[in-house]
């Protein structure tokens, strides 16, 4: 796991902006650093050091002719066994990195080489023989890559800082901020940014950089395809082939690994699972981490010992203060790159890996379930309606299924039956209107005018066409409106503490596996997750199988709001800086924390998205760049 960078083209006085720019990463790589440098072309790598920790695992790193050039952030899974197989085939390895083997998948598959790499990456290939850089992302985008292109010269990095470091001028990109703040997601499948002229390289796809012809288009070579899926697996057997795909997830994880490797526990499902799996692969007892919120509804602490203690793992836990929670917005805004709007679970998320950051280097994390298995109210609202749909045209028997799917048989903490029918039945557009007259936020508090006329809705089209009501909610937050936020938070935070949090159910197997089957097979009777809850049934704890009180990653912060922070978040967001920046709009803002204080609604996901969104344009906008690159002259 590392911070890279790149610099293809005519670029002045390259080795003191690549420095600048490993400078402003070096928290994803503090074990070592290095820099190569050609005629038009110089790479950087900040080092953290997790296979092969000896100089060999050195980036960045070249074949022996030295006609390729790597530098690799991330882990390739299955490294070994595709060193062996290139063994086989005539190759001859110097190091037990998964680098190398990197490389040599390379020489021998040329870009084919991505589609056989079970792991998560960002990578910057270049090949002297061709004169071109080849740019590559994981087929989930667990890890991070941008780039910026300037006529014939190309900058690219980790992180959207590094590449400001290089001395790029950062411009908002108006139009998608307005998106993001509006709908509190940031949806990378597009490759756009907040930063204007800043991209971010899509999932599943790679990217060519050629001295001589400049920059092509991101050309995808991984797609998430139900049919193709479908064709190709064996159903008869689904819960035990999903224990079976998510068991070697983790026992991958745990293994590709030079040092010890622990895993976030927050008592919920995915994560009890991930644990109750990781265990046994573990080197002694199993260092697992927690935070808790004593004497809240967030609190899911009993949960969390249960687990620790039937594993008997080396339980962590910390109690966060809500007195520091503007500094820590702000820290971990700065790590960001861009405003964490999805949620204010970026806050425990961040707690989290402070406790990981001085025990282990490795963590596991549960990111991913809830996507693939239906973990939420809108997988619920896809269910019954599929079920309304099968008892419509005459399909009587799934009348008893339907009636279970109101309240009763939900995983969530409570369920009020004609809202489930209402979000079921009506329109997207028709809820979002009424959500914003019940909440008096409107188009997510943007100043009338200019910024909101950014706003032509995103459309309802599905990201992966389907007639699978149940797949297609699932898909859309696979690929678009949930995780690929939820991953920008994962990578930035943890390495913000300089850790490797790896994600087992987004093992690219299972993700195909349970594309191809009917979403109805993976809820049932209003049961979330209900098939992942089969598969690891006698593995984890009953009493985390039957929850009925889902929290996600839960923080208390419409209390805190009212009153540890209330009169600290009232002068942030009306100071005389937010006002003139006229982009939200004031009276709102007002508005809103005067019904939230006073108990009238629970306002708190928006205020926190106004909150990440102020703490951004200071630490991006109002001041200047640590470690940029100043142009001489």
């Amino acid at each position: 796991m590392c911070g890279i960078a790149g610099l293809i083209g005519p670029w002045s006085d390259p080795e003191a902006r690549m420095s600048a720019m490993l400078e402003v990463q070096k928290h994803r790589g503090p074990d070592d650093h290095g820099i190569w440098l050609d005629e038009g072309v110089c790479l950087g790598h900040r080092r953290l050091s997790i296979i092969d920790l000896s100089p060999a695992g050195h980036q960045p790193m070249s074949n022996k002719d030295g006609t390729v050039w790597i530098v690799f952030n991330g882990e390739i899974y299955n490294y070994a066994e595709i060193g062996r197989e290139l063994v086989r085939r005539g190759h001859t390895m110097r190091s037990t990195s998964d680098t190398e083997v990197i490389i040599h998948a390379y020489e021998q598959w040329g870009e084919r080489c991505f589609e056989r790499f079970n792991g998560m990456w960002g990578i910057v290939l270049w090949d002297a023989r061709r004169e071109v850089a080849i740019c590559s992302r994981d087929r989930l985008g667990v890890k991070p890559l941008y780039y910026h292109v300037d006529g014939g010269r190309m900058a690219v990095a980790s992180e959207i800082k590094g590449i400001l470091a290089a001395g790029v001028k950062p411009v908002l990109n108006e139009p998608y901020a307005a998106h993001v703040i509006a709908d509190g997601l940031l949806d990378d499948r597009g490759g756009e940014t907040l930063f204007a002229g800043i991209r971010q390289l899509p999932p599943g796809h790679i990217l060519r950089f050629s001295t001589q012809d400049g920059p092509g288009e991101p050309v995808a070579y991984w797609r998430l395809d139900p049919e193709a899926a479908a064709a190709t697996y064996d159903y008869t057997y689904p819960i035990t082939t999903v224990r079976a795909l998510l068991a070697d997830a983790v026992h991958l994880r745990m293994l590709a690994s030079d040092v010890p490797v622990g895993s976030c526990l927050s008592g919920g499902l995915d994560s009890s699972s991930i644990v109750a799996l990781a265990a046994p692969d573990a080197r002694g007892r199993l260092k697992t981490f927690t935070v808790e919120y004593p004497g809240t509804s967030s609190d899911e602490s009993r949960y969390s010992r249960l687990v620790a203690e039937q594993f008997r793992c080396d339980s962590v836990r910390g109690v966060p203060d809500p007195r520091d929670y503007l500094d820590v917005l702000e820290r971990l805004t700065w790590f960001m790159d861009e405003p964490p709007v999805s949620s204010p679970g970026s806050y425990s998320q961040w707690k989290v890996f402070e406790l990981v950051a001085p025990q282990v280097k490795v963590v596991l994390d549960g990111q991913g379930g809830d996507e693939l298995f239906g973990g939420y109210h809108g997988h619920v609202d896809a269910n019954v309606r599929w079920l309304i749909h099968r008892v419509l045209t005459g399909h009587l028997g799934y009348a008893a299924p339907l009636a279970a799917s109101f309240g009763a048989a939900t995983h969530f903490r409570s369920e009020n039956p004609a809202m489930t029918l209402a979000r079921a039945i009506a329109p997207r557009r028709m809820l979002q209107t009424l959500s914003e007259r019940r909440s008096g936020v409107v188009a997510g508090g943007l100043v009338p005018g200019v910024w909101e006329s950014h706003l032509d809705r995103r459309p309802d089209a599905h990201v992966v066409p389907t007639r699978d009501s149940v797949n297609a909610a699932l898909f859309d937050d696979l690929l678009r409106d949930k995780l690929p936020g939820y991953l920008h938070y994962e990578d930035r935070l943890s390495m913000g503490f300089s850790v490797e949090s790896r994600t087992p159910f987004l093992d690219y197997r299972l993700v195909e596996y349970l594309a191809g089957m009917p979403g109805n097979e993976k809820m049932r009777q209003g049961a979330t997750k209900w098939l992942l809850r089969e598969a690891m049934h006698g593995i984890t704890p009953r009493e985390i199988l039957d929850r009925k009180d889902k929290m996600g990653f839960a923080t208390p912060t419409s209390g805190w709001f009212r009153d540890q922070v209330r009169d600290d978040v009232r002068e942030y967001l009306l100071d005389d800086r937010t006002r003139q920046r006229g982009v939200l709009d004031m009276a709102q803002i007002e508005a809103t924390l005067a019904r939230h204080n006073a108990g009238e609604t629970d306002a708190s996901n928006q205020i926190f998205r106004w909150l990440a969104l102020e703490c951004w344009f200071r630490r991006f906008f109002d001041s200047a760049i640590p470690g940029a690159f100043t142009i001489r002259g």
